[in-house]
């Protein structure tokens, strides 16, 4: 436990200066832990949570006579309890002023407190305190050397490897407690969190009226909001998780789009400046209010390493008059990233969260970290292809939310999208999240799919090297029995590519660039076409697998094979509708068009009754160390008609001659199924052990 000094300070730079009381200093701190000051002032503030009113700072000088300047924040202690399933939250003690330093370097430190207020400007007395060594591996950066990945301070290498959980039920804290030590227990060391007010909330400002009596409109925060929020960076320290902290959503600021408008407190009806969530992008009074609150946000929580990164917006693209607005919305990126970290300590990585194609947002150097979305089938294809073209940028590219659906959590208990999400990411270099915590992977523990996973990549260190994705040819087995799925990797976003070669393998490179929304005459800079070209030695049947239709005009779909003039598939589409044309064997082209108004959605396009390998695999390789994910390609929601795939050959080129240790693990139980040692001498060409579901494998050079 931390032992306490009890010291007095007047401050006497002016006769009516600020006095600070009952001031509590830590008498020594360990490297990268809270240090944590406590005081209370002889002032009264009719707002402590408005910098202009009063700003008070603590000026942390470390051995080497650098200055921090860390600001301080307005506190309220709580007593949480449950009454019956619902989290109750009662305030002890009186609030008082805290400021929360986290030492980046040991040795012989000192403290003084700066208050700006109506009396001016008012400077303690130095207060003297020792940081000792610790076992914390400090916050997380972007890699000095390899900037597509982050590590700690000490230099380990950080891969994400997690799940959201974005909000709680009325259980609140006690929620998280169940949710973190469970991802704790798995090995995860990723939780995104948003600041929103569902339930009872847990954000720090929210108009006066909620149902909790926690909030009290704007630049006025809820103690209770952020209570929770201290309790959260607690547990994320004790189970070794680290939180992307979500400052806004969408719906706080759409009127279209899970619209929370009408409870949002810049909405001028509520008392605010608003007309629109469009405005917030360009208000200046808005900006400043916004400001205000990420000064607080890093004053609470900016001491922890447990913070991975703060997280401006989650989907901003829903936002009112986005595509109008989209200049305005990367010009207040850059200015709040920028303010940022100029007022944070410690540099924490910035973030957020829109569409593949906003490289006004990407491409500029504030954002530290680029993050994309994804709903729909073929995740690991898609997941792949997302992060392919988001690594044009130079930095570390995540994928912040994704799941097989964006209604559910999908008719697979066995959470079969999971398991392809982190694996396809990985295989890139990646990261990747699933949505649905609440009504699928809590209901139906399927912690497990992170347990193997981090077994496999314990102590693997993808900045060794060149590691870049490469080609795996895989082939024997049974052949299968299920449809080969394309998806397209965009959103409701201009698709730049739509003319596609189907290659030996089944594969539509580049099909990651076509947008499933297919477009009709009212929006055809969008993308009104997909076209494929295949060499078919069967015949085959293509289909278009319809998810969705305009409300407004629903499009019309044709289907047109090759240079014939009148379309095999001529109709206005349902959702959820599969619609095919059968072509024989050859050269063939397959085009697909929007002959109507507006847009239809295309889930996936897909191939029955082609002949190929019973399994796909993916590759990342530096030469010397490879790693494999090779799947069954007909596993699907849980199950395949295959009890174990036996005699699937593996072809892994570019590796350097000479002596491999080849171990093959199973992914869900993070286990080594089968090792060997080959001499490799050209292409390796692997035959796997029997598997079910999917293996992975490492190939180590040794010699």
């Amino acid at each position: 436990m931390k032992r306490y000094v009890l010291l007095l300070i007047t401050l006497a730079i002016r006769l009516e200066a600020t006095q600070i009381m009952d001031l509590k200093v830590p008498e020594f701190s360990g490297l990268y832990e809270k240090f944590e000051i406590c005081f209370q002032v002889d002032a009264n503030y009719e707002n402590p949570f408005n910098p202009d009113e009063v700003l008070i700072d603590g000026l942390f000088q470390d051995p080497d006579g650098r200055v921090l300047r860390v600001p301080a924040f307005w506190y309220q202690d709580f007593m949480r309890s449950l009454n019956e399933s619902t989290e109750v939250l009662t305030p002890i003690s009186d609030p008082d002023w805290r400021i929360r330093f986290a030492p980046i370097q040991t040795g012989a430190h000192r403290f003084q407190i700066e208050i700006t207020d109506q009396s001016g400007i008012t400077l303690s007395d130095p207060v003297s305190f020792i940081v000792d060594s610790s076992s914390s591996k400090g916050f997380i950066r972007v890699d000095a050397d390899d900037p597509q990945h982050m590590s700690f301070d000490n230099g380990d290498l950080y891969f994400p490897m997690g799940m959201n959980v974005g909000w709680a039920r009325a259980g609140g804290s006690y929620d998280y407690d169940r949710y973190m030590s469970r991802m704790g227990e798995s090995n995860q060391n990723w939780i995104r969190i948003w600041s929103c007010h569902f339930y009872n909330g847990q954000l720090l400002e929210w108009e006066a009226g909620h149902s909790t009596g926690w909030y009290h409109g704007l630049g006025r925060y809820s103690q209770q909001g952020a209570w929770k929020w201290d309790h959260y960076v607690q547990q994320a320290e004790q189970f070794g998780l680290h939180i992307q902290l979500v400052t806004q959503h969408h719906g706080q600021f759409s009127q279209r789009t899970n619209s929370n408008w009408n409870e949002c407190p810049y909405n001028q009806d509520l008392g605010g400046m608003l007309e629109s969530g469009a405005e917030f992008f360009t208000n200046e009074e808005a900006k400043a209010l916004y400001k205000h609150k990420l000064r607080y946000t890093v004053a609470r929580w900016g001491y922890s390493p447990a913070i991975l990164a703060w997280e401006l917006f989650n989907e901003v693209q829903w936002t009112d008059n986005y595509q109008e607005n989209y200049p305005n919305v990367a010009a207040w990126h850059e200015e709040m990233a920028n303010y940022l970290h100029s007022i944070d300590p410690w540099r924490h990585l910035v973030t957020t969260s829109a569409r593949d194609g906003d490289g006004l947002i990407w491409g500029n150097d504030a954002i530290d970290i680029n993050q994309v979305h994804f709903y729909g089938a073929g995740v690991s294809d898609a997941l792949r292809h997302r992060n392919d073209m988001m690594m044009q940028y130079g930095k570390p590219c995540i994928i912040g939310e994704y799941g097989d659906n964006s209604q559910t959590g999908g008719a697979d208990q066995t959470g079969t999208f999971i398991h392809d999400g982190i694996w396809g990411t990985a295989l890139v270099g990646g990261g990747a999240m699933p949505w649905w915590w609440d009504n699928l992977i809590e209901p139906n523990n399927l912690y497990y799919h992170w347990t193997g996973f981090a077994a496999f990549w314990k102590d693997e260190d993808l900045r060794t090297g060149n590691f870049q994705v490469i080609p795996v040819s895989v082939s024997g087995g049974p052949n299968p029995a299920m449809a080969i799925q394309m998806t397209p990797g965009k959103e409701w976003e201009a698709s730049t590519e739509h003319e596609f070669y189907i290659n030996a393998d089944w594969d539509a490179p580049g099909i990651g660039n076509l947008s499933k929304y297919i477009q009709g005459s009212s929006k055809p800079d969008m993308g009104r076409e997909a076209v494929f070209h295949a060499l078919l030695n069967d015949s085959i049947v293509f289909g278009v697998n319809i998810g969705a239709v305009s409300s407004i005009d629903s499009g019309h779909l044709q289907v047109y094979l090759d240079e014939i003039k009148t379309p095999l598939l001529d109709l206005t589409p349902s959702p959820g509708q599969r619609y095919y044309i059968e072509i024989p064997k050859g050269a063939h082209k397959i085009r697909v068009f929007n002959a109507g108004v507006d847009w239809y959605r295309v889930d996936h396009f897909e191939i029955e009754g082609a002949t190929r390998p019973a399994a796909k695999g993916w590759g990342l390789s530096n030469g010397r160390t490879t790693y494999l994910w090779i799947r069954d390609m007909d596993y699907r929601l849980g199950q395949s008609p295959h009890t174990t795939l036996s005699s699937v050959r593996v072809t892994v080129p570019g590796l350097e001659p000479g002596t491999y240790s080849i171990e093959q693990w199973h992914t869900t139980e993070g286990r080594i199924m089968k090792t060997r040692s080959l001499q490799v001498e050209g292409d390796l060409i692997l035959s796997l052990g029997d598997f079910y579901m999917d293996a992975a494998v490492k190939i180590k050079k040794t010699d």
